[in-house]
């Protein structure tokens, strides 16, 4: 289970936490369950690709609006050479 090393104020404000709320917890502690599963696999496809991703992600808002975005993925190596999941995503 994968959790969360860095969340910035923006993508903590689409969950409705605070970063501290989120660093630390899984997907599956900040999504509903059918979202944190296709993130999850999602993530795991990118760790077996070892490649970049481009991605139009519509995301489902706490207060019940949806929001798209271009999300730019990659992995990259922790200390040890383990991968880790990266992003970067423009709200469009």
């Amino acid at each position: 289970d994968t959790k969360h090393l860095y969340a910035n104020p923006a993508y903590a404000a689409l969950l409705a936490r605070s970063p501290a709320k989120v660093i630390g917890h899984s997907l599956y502690d900040v999504f509903p369950a059918d979202t944190a599963k296709n993130y999850d696999l999602a993530n795991q496809r990118l760790f077996a690709m070892r490649a970049n991703e481009v991605s139009h992600e519509v995301v489902s808002n706490p207060n019940g609006t949806q929001s798209k975005y271009l999300a730019y993925k990659f992995v990259v190596p922790d200390e040890n050479g383990s991968p880790l999941a990266a992003g970067v995503a423009l709200d469009i």
